[in-house]
């Protein structure tokens, strides 16, 4: 049995998605673990042990008879969600991204920076979400828990962390922390003596693909992996799906439909992307290659999910599946659409209402990709995520976007992970 067997790990906000992938690049097991969301009025956020544990239940079950000839393994995901380990290595709770105690309240040593300046320092804008407002949320109200912390970082960095015992970010991870020079790929030290914090706290900085380790033994033991597989750095979970499905040049774009709805393009000039208000990646410019600019609907997913939940059905075991069947009875010259940025739903039988989510969520999609006016003409279009996986819903964003859409399946992201061992 070869020794070149690799697993690729995508930690979504809501679930771990995993590929284990031969020699030669062919996927030979995959596998999901859902993950648990702890909600408290405005506040996400998530046990970093049953985070950990969740991530070794998984690789356990995805390695299976390969698991003595596990050569690597790959880290890509959803970041932006932080925590901080003590000088025992003892995690706080996991700030989730999607946590809102902060939304709205610039944090008083940030209160100078514009979005515009943070843009253009790191590549991303958010000043009262993601780490910035984690970290400022902990300087107020948990003051000498982080000023003694060993270590603050991302979720992802956490998981590469458990598996290895060192920390490592890669530059495209990096970029949801805020605190990363995305060009000059270092640390902008005025943020982090703004926020008071040290730098000796933050893991060093890699390149994708960085290998950081080797297994340890309580991972080993935990995943029945041997020992010698090799820990590597991954990419935010965007651009790692773009590698999984070869979305790499100029005029190409991945519609990843998740938690947020994202297109992802390549895009040679940095300046395009700051200067449309887009999301910059670092994606292939460690190679030479393209920028990738996202742009995102935030929470898109969770509204579809509160519309089915609320109004098709609650039994998670076949809610999506009864969705899936009502759109598709109510025929493809159903033109209801619900304006998916309203609280108002519209009474209509549920087949009509069930096609109308579906139909709005591409309407909107649709109009927001319009408006993006990109530097080269889009000839290849890759869906990926859980709208994929419908019967119904890719020939809508195809009707709606007129692009000829390829279906992947979910796993794209965690073989992209894998490509980088």
């Amino acid at each position: 049995m070869s020794n070149k067997y690799r697993i690729g790990i995508d930690a979504g906000t809501s679930a771990f998605k995993a590929a284990l992938l031969d020699e030669a690049g062919n996927t030979l097991a995959t596998g999901e673990k859902q993950l648990e969301l702890q909600r408290q009025g405005n506040k996400v956020e998530m046990d970093a042990i049953a985070y950990r544990d969740a991530l070794f239940e998984l690789l356990a079950k995805v390695a299976g008879p390969y698991a003595a000839n596990i050569a690597g393994i790959a880290i890509s995901g959803a970041a932006g969600s932080t925590l901080m380990l003590d000088k025992n290595d003892r995690p706080s709770e996991i700030i989730s991204w999607l946590d809102e105690r902060s939304i709205g309240h610039v944090p008083e040593c940030l209160a100078d920076i514009s979005k515009a300046d943070l843009r253009q320092i790191t590549g991303w804008p958010c000043l009262d979400s993601f780490p910035l407002a984690h970290i400022s949320w902990w300087k107020a109200n948990k003051s000498e828990q982080i000023n003694n912390a060993k270590w603050i970082g991302l979720c992802t960095d956490y998981l590469v962390f458990a598996l290895c015992g060192k920390h490592a970010m890669d530059y495209s991870t990096a970029t949801t922390m805020h605190l990363v020079e995305q060009e000059n790929k270092a640390y902008h030290l005025d943020f982090i003596e703004r926020l008071g914090i040290r730098r000796e706290q933050l893991s060093p900085l890699v390149a994708p693909g960085t290998c950081t380790g080797e297994i340890t033994d309580q991972a080993a033991r935990a995943t029945g992996i041997a020992k010698g597989a090799r820990i590597y750095a991954g990419a935010f979970d965007h651009p790692s799906a773009a590698r999984g499905c070869n979305i790499t040049k100029e005029g190409e774009m991945l519609l990843s439909c998740g938690t947020s709805w994202v297109a992802f393009v390549p895009v040679a000039d940095r300046d395009w992307i700051i200067g449309h208000n887009l999301l910059c990646d670092p994606f292939l410019t460690q190679e030479g290659g393209p920028y990738g600019a996202m742009f995102s609907i935030q929470g898109l997913g969770q509204t579809v999910e509160k519309l089915v939940t609320e109004h098709i059905s609650s039994d998670s075991s076949v809610k999506y599946k009864l969705f899936n069947e009502l759109a598709q009875a109510a025929g493809d010259d159903c033109d209801d659409e619900i304006d998916m940025l309203s609280d108002t739903v519209p009474a209509l039988p549920k087949e009509r209402l069930a096609r109308a989510i579906m139909n709005g969520c591409a309407k909107l999609f649709a109009e927001s990709l319009a408006k993006l006016a990109l530097p080269v003409q889009t000839r290849r279009v890759v869906l990926a995520g859980g709208p994929a996986k419908s019967p119904v819903w890719p020939a809508i964003i195809k009707k709606y976007t007129k692009f000829d859409i390829e279906v992947t399946d979910s796993f794209t992201g965690a073989r992209g992970a894998a490509k980088f061992v």
